[in-house]
């Protein structure tokens, strides 16, 4: 009767237990702030410890051991949900923790990687105990690339099916490799497993969005997930976001993120008192405030997006003196000095990142975009045909199809072809109100005059002539003759196609404008001369 009355307590407890465990879940759901999930985590774990230390006189009087059990799954699963929120909203608030929520090396690493520490995360893992998810995050942390991250993370998935981080860093693995429908259907996945993982939309929206609007999407200084940080430069509040739950769909993210860029690069820049956030992190990360590795990085990119190539060539450099071999900051080097026309410089610099990083996109863009230039579309092509993954930019598609409109062979044409739509079709959100020089897809001629190249080769003349056309409307107008300055090169295009295909009067109505253009108008001329003696 003893033994009854015991496990009738014990199971009373145990129930209390669900219930408690229960309650913190949807507390760890329906709650956004941090410091309020964490006050419910204390006081549940306090509430489950009490329910130990009164198990424990009940389980001596004869009441089955299976209560322990029951009472160690509830806590432990408040302790998991717990990280679980940490991770997916305040990761740098874990370390304090770690040791009271019994965190993993492995959630510890997780936790720096969002931080954007990775060399950190890595030394950890170094001396974690093996497993799956060790070795993969191992991998992710020294940045081996898809090839080698994606089997690995796929172990993960075997022996742990319920985690969703493993689905996520595939996702962002399969982005580097340009596989981006398999990609998406990761994305989707990690969402439905943890909705409230921001870093889910977070990477999703790095390669979705256009470069000048992702470069608000940093994790340190700015904490994107918590939504708001301090511009210690004037203190204004630079808010953007509370990406879990306010940019979802994808078309609301880019708008929202279009305002947010719009006001961020007011304060990146130096603006009367204002000194600038990139001067603010510059000082920062010569305190040894911030992350080098993260830090120099989000600067060289930073000032990339707003046009200044030298600036970013500086910032480049710095980081890679301190954090030597760098990949993403190796990238950011190469690509300024390519902005600098400095080509051969830029040349060595793509080759001796790709010594170690073969997969990178930047790297092999910058490398092919140089041979091109040089006149060597042969050994330009393979780099160009990486460069274009990893980012939905339309610039790169278009550099690969004028590549192969270089080729005389038909297979590189119908290839060149889907890469130059590739160039049309991306960027399907892209405004630059932000960047000097970038241009709307929608208003950029030159996708059109590479498919007219590569029509007309394809024996298509008629094809040609349309995107011509095309390109010629659009360099007419205002937006683009003021970036870009006035030009007749399509007018004279149209020509000598309509010479070629013997529809002189056309062709000279063609060369009749080409001739408006002073850079044209002794050739335009002479053609015409000669049209108006045939057609006599």
């Amino acid at each position: 009767m003893r033994a009854q009355r015991s496990s009738a307590q014990a199971s009373e407890l145990l129930r209390g237990a669900y219930e408690t465990q229960v309650a913190f879940q949807r507390l760890a759901a329906e709650v956004r702030e941090v410091d309020a999930v964490l006050a419910g985590s204390d006081a549940a774990r306090a509430e489950l410890e009490a329910a130990g230390q009164a198990l424990a006189p009940l389980l001596a009087e004869g009441a089955a051991d299976t209560f322990r059990a029951g009472l160690e799954d509830a806590r432990r699963r408040v302790q998991r949900r717990t990280v679980d929120v940490l991770l997916a909203r305040a990761p740098s608030r874990l370390q304090a923790r770690s040791a009271s929520l019994e965190a993993t090396p492995v959630d510890l690493a997780r936790a720096l990687l969002r931080q954007g520490r990775p060399r950190a995360a890595a030394e950890l893992l170094r001396g974690a105990p093996a497993s799956a998810a060790r070795d993969a995050l191992a991998l992710v942390a020294s940045d081996e690339g898809p090839e080698a991250t994606i089997p690995a993370l796929e172990r993960v998935m075997a022996a742990d099916p319920e985690a969703a981080w493993p689905y996520l860093r595939r996702a962002v693995a399969r982005v580097a490799a340009g596989r981006l429908e398999e990609a998406e259907q990761d994305f989707l996945r990690a969402q439905v497993m943890d909705p409230l993982d921001g870093w889910v939309l977070f990477e999703r929206l790095r390669w979705v969005t256009p470069p000048y609007t992702n470069h608000v999407l940093v994790r340190n200084p700015l904490q994107v997930v918590g939504g708001v940080t301090r511009n210690d430069a004037d203190g204004d509040a630079v808010r953007v976001g509370g990406l879990a739950r306010e940019l979802v769909p994808r078309m609301s993210a880019v708008t929202e993120l279009r305002r947010v860029a719009t006001k961020f690069r007011a304060s990146w820049l130096p603006n009367g008192e204002n000194a600038g956030l990139a001067r603010t992190w510059e000082g920062q990360l010569e305190r040894g405030e911030l992350p080098p590795d993260e830090g120099w990085a989000y600067l060289a990119e930073g000032a990339l997006a707003y046009g200044e190539p030298e600036r970013a060539l500086g910032y480049a450099s710095r980081g890679l003196e301190q954090v030597p071999g760098e990949r993403q900051l190796a990238g950011f080097r190469a690509e300024a000095l390519l902005r600098l026309e400095r080509l051969d410089e830029a040349r060595v610099a793509a080759e001796e990142g790709l010594a170690a990083h073969a997969w990178d996109p930047r790297l092999n863009y910058v490398r092919g975009e140089v041979l091109l230039r040089r006149g060597q579309p042969f050994d330009a092509v393979d780099n160009l045909r990486i460069g274009v993954r990893g980012w939905l930019l339309s610039d790169r598609w278009e550099r690969l199809a004028a590549c192969l409109a270089e080729f005389q062979e038909p297979r590189a044409w119908k290839e060149g072809v889907e890469a130059a739509r590739q160039a049309l079709a991306r960027d399907p959100f892209l405004e630059n109100h932000l960047h000097p020089d970038w241009r709307p897809i929608g208003e950029d001629p030159q996708p059109h005059r590479t498919l007219a190249k590569l029509r007309i080769k394809q024996g298509l003349p008629i094809l040609g002539a349309l995107h011509l056309t095309r390109a010629r409307v659009l360099s007419g107008l205002p937006s683009v003759q003021e970036r870009l300055g006035p030009s007749r090169r399509d007018d004279a295009a149209l020509a000598e196609l309509h010479e070629e295909l013997g529809l002189l009067p056309a062709a000279a109505i063609y060369w009749q404008e080409a001739a408006r253009d002073p850079a044209l108008r002794e050739q335009a001329e002479a053609r015409l001369k000669a049209i108006e003696e045939r057609l006599r």
